[in-house]
């Protein structure tokens, strides 16, 4: 897949300022059962959190990815993600899984010092 579908205009997607780009899904792919995001996060999303607690019926990946080549490990933000109202707080690239029927959200950044890669 080299083009992706572009989606404006929902909370999250507004959030963050730009469209958001799908790469992997049904519409694209027919009986493809795996939906791929990515997008730059420049600055704290507004709103904070974009994303609240939801849950749904299919495993999830959130990969969070830093994008300074001397060190990719720093993210370059802080964040807290919550899984089963537990939370995780991370500044460093992060994989998060989430397995079905999960509880997770909200997703809040307290700080962006450099643009970075969600992927989901």
């Amino acid at each position: 897949m080299t083009k992706p579908i572009y989606v404006g205009g929902t909370r999250v997607v507004s959030a963050f300022k730009h469209r958001a780009r799908i790469y992997l899904t049904n519409e694209l792919i027919p009986d493809c059962n795996i939906y791929l995001a990515y997008g730059w996060t420049r600055a704290v999303p507004e709103p904070n959190p974009p994303i609240l607690e939801h849950c749904h019926e299919y495993e999830e990946l959130v990969l969070e990815i830093g994008c300074n080549p001397l060190n990719p490990e720093s993210l370059g933000a802080e964040i807290e993600f919550c899984e089963e109202g537990q939370p995780l707080k991370f500044n460093t690239t992060s994989a998060i899984y989430v397995p079905s029927g999960i509880k997770h959200g909200p997703l809040t950044w307290s700080k962006v010092d450099r643009p970075h890669i969600q992927m989901r």
